[in-house]
């Protein structure tokens, strides 16, 4: 391995001088700022008057590839908020980087200075992550003041298609990015939620110079169900090629399937293969059983008994301390998996991709920064598993990886050799009949008291919409089950008396296959209120609370959902002796937006009348996560129409 690491970098340094003309040793800020904001923005809560990102590569001792990063920044800020959010400038503070050099200082509105020295640079552990952050505690910022920060690092290089967003939540007046590098080295950027390209500067000698420069770049800021993330202009740069020697292709996708093969599928020990058809017996799997039952209780006895941890480790990806230790990283679980699913004889596929809310996987580029999460493909099924995701299973993988493309690694024989082929294809998410959301209701009143209803309750969850705790209900301790069936029932009001209740398929087994399912009788005097002769009823309550979009801007962003659902709601009631219902027509709302002769989202509401009893359905369906912008305001029509559903209210007058 190391051998191949040294002629990657021979290819990359021919030609090269070891003396170089760094741009990072030079670089500095200016030593008397004078910063000032325009009269347009003086109403804004924040402005980036310089937003510069500087990428140098170089070369050490011939054969030592680095990077280093050039980060400098000067903001206006505005607002208490953004003060509050700025007043630390944290810095980069790991293992595989050098910080060089970092600098900060607080401009006042009338120009005073006040640089910081080490003493203001703070270390502090990451509740989360456990790792040690460093950073700058800013003091006397004030409003309409400015902080300017700069700091350098230095990094192994990285050049196989980097991404790097150069918009943000608030205006920039000077977006830069510059990329350095020794004239036998191609890079290419490729511009993302953008159509302008990089200029090259061909004045500086012996390196090739690209700038991406953006002047007023607009805040994109979040919108209510959008990827705002992913849909900030941002840029990919990479290695396309050395002239000195004719290499290319650095980041190839054909080269990648082949490594990650040869990972996954990394020939086992006879000791290893015997620890994982032990482990398969215990999982219990009916070997005569189709491929979908046997993926289904291999997850279970993966996830069940295996803890998936974010840290790494050798120890942690080796199969024989996975099984042994009962403990793996996402690359342990993998090769867990794919181990076992050999053992029995089912395909399978490996698949790269990314984190559609926070980057669009194009198929166009070949970029590493696409090709950061794994799942499974199963082509007998055509279904999807994370591998190292716990909380999630078969045939519903995280949904920020569907709707989406993805690199699918497939193995082909040529003879008694085995290898791995990449092609880009598109990850379907489960369609909208995969998570459905149930709900039936059977609603009497007391005779002596109409203020007073009974309830009979049936609810039933399955895929996304249960995904959440369905899973894990072996781990739930009672009380805590008791805690989550109370308040799943009570989400259509906390004034409702649970009278009895029953469980059905609450086996963590039956995820994907039956839903979850909650039946109770309920009693409650929160749905009915008099009004002299007459009885109000608040129909439409039942369902719960709905959301309710409002768009008081231009739409900028695509509608992006989480995952396509369906909910499904049949309201029985029994009108009271003596009573008349006339405003049934209240319930009626068909809104639906439909393509190809197909509704892709809708909410449709009616009713029917059987005797003294009316019987409603509110169905609603989505079938499609991500929507034009063009196609907002169908959208919120539609989603608005639950909201309008739920103000419903049936008036009970007396017969006459």
């Amino acid at each position: 391995m190391k051998k191949h690491i040294l002629v990657v970098i021979i290819l990359l340094s021919s030609l090269v001088s070891i003396s170089q003309n760094l741009v990072h040793t030079s670089y500095s800020w200016d030593q008397n700022p004078t910063y000032s904001i325009a009269q347009e923005d003086k109403d804004l809560d924040m402005v980036g008057l310089k937003d510069y990102r500087i990428v140098e590569f170089g070369f050490e001792n011939e054969n030592e590839f680095y990077q280093y990063d050039i980060i400098h920044k000067v903001l206006w800020l505005n607002s208490d908020d953004r003060i509050e959010r700025f007043n630390r400038i944290y810095l980069p503070y790991r293992s595989d980087s050098e910080l060089l050099r970092s600098q900060a200082r607080v401009v006042s509105a009338n120009g005073t200075v006040q640089e910081l020295d080490d003493s203001k640079i703070f270390t502090a552990t990451d509740e989360t992550t456990n790792r040690t952050i460093k950073y700058y505690a800013l003091e006397g910022i004030e409003k309409g003041g400015f902080i300017e920060y700069l700091y350098i690092i230095k990094k192994v290089a990285k050049y196989k298609g980097q991404y790097l967003r150069l918009q943000d939540n608030y205006k920039i007046k000077d977006a830069k990015f510059e990329l350095y590098a020794p004239e036998n080295l191609v890079f290419k950027i490729y511009p993302i939620n953008s159509d302008e390209e990089a200029s090259e500067d061909t004045e500086v000698e012996g390196k090739q110079h690209l700038i991406v420069q953006k002047y007023d770049l607009p805040e994109l800021d979040a919108e209510e169900l959008s990827a705002v993330e992913a849909m900030k202009q941002a840029i990919i740069y990479k290695l396309d090629s050395n002239k000195a020697t004719g290499a290319s292709n650095f980041s190839s996708y054909s080269d990648i399937a082949k490594n990650v093969y040869n990972f996954v599928n990394s020939e086992l020990e006879k000791n290893e293969i015997a620890k994982v058809k032990k482990f398969l017996k215990e999982a219990s799997i009916d070997l005569n059983g189709d491929d979908e039952s046997k993926i289904r209780t291999l997850e279970n006895h993966i996830k069940n008994s295996i803890y998936i941890t974010n840290t790494g480790g050798d120890q942690l990806s080796d199969i024989s301390f996975v099984i042994e230790n009962k403990a793996a990283d996402e690359t342990g679980a993998i090769r867990l998996f794919a181990s076992s699913l050999k053992e029995l004889g089912i395909p399978f596929e490996i698949v790269l991709t990314c984190d559609r809310t926070e980057m669009k996987f194009d198929p166009e580029i070949e970029a590493l920064s696409f090709l950061q999460d794994y799942l499974i493909y199963f082509p007998s099924t055509k279904q999807y598993l994370a591998p190292g995701k716990q909380e999630n299973r078969y045939g519903f993988p995280p949904f920020e990886y569907t709707d989406t493309y993805g690199l699918f690694v497939k193995e082909v024989k040529l003879g008694k050799l085995s290898s791995g082929v990449g092609k880009i294809k598109y990850i379907e998410s489960p369609d909208a009949a995969a998570s459905v959301d149930e709900m039936t209701y059977k609603v009497t009143f007391d005779p002596e008291d109409l203020t007073e209803v009974s309830i009979d309750f049936d609810h039933a969850i399955g895929g996304y919409n249960a995904s959440f705790i369905h899973p894990f209900m072996n781990l739930v301790n009672d009380e805590s089950k008791e805690e989550f069936y109370e308040e799943f029932i009570k989400r259509m009001g906390d004034d409702v008396t649970i009278e009895t209740k029953e469980i059905f398929n609450e086996a963590p087994e039956n995820f994907g296959i039956n839903p979850l399912r909650i039946k109770a009788t309920l009693s409650s005097s929160a749905f009915t209120d008099k009004a002299g002769p007459k009885y109000l009823f608040k129909l439409g309550e039942l369902i719960g609370p709905q959301i309710e979009m409002y768009q008081e801007k231009k739409r900028q962003l695509p509608v992006e959902n989480t995952f396509r659902k369906t909910y499904l709601r049949t309201i029985e009631i029994t009108i009271p002796e003596g009573y008349t219902i006339n405003n049934l027509d209240d319930i009626n709302i068909d809104n639906r937006y439909e393509k190809d002769g197909k509704d892709l989202m809708n909410f449709i509401s009616s009713y029917t009348k059987e005797g003294n009893k009316i019987i409603i359905t509110a169905n609603e369906m989505y079938d499609q996560n991500i929507l034009p912008v063009a196609l907002y305001e169908e959208y919120r029509t539609v989603i608005n129409s639950a909201a309008d559903f739920n103000k419903v209210t049936l008036i009970l007058e007396p017969t006459k």
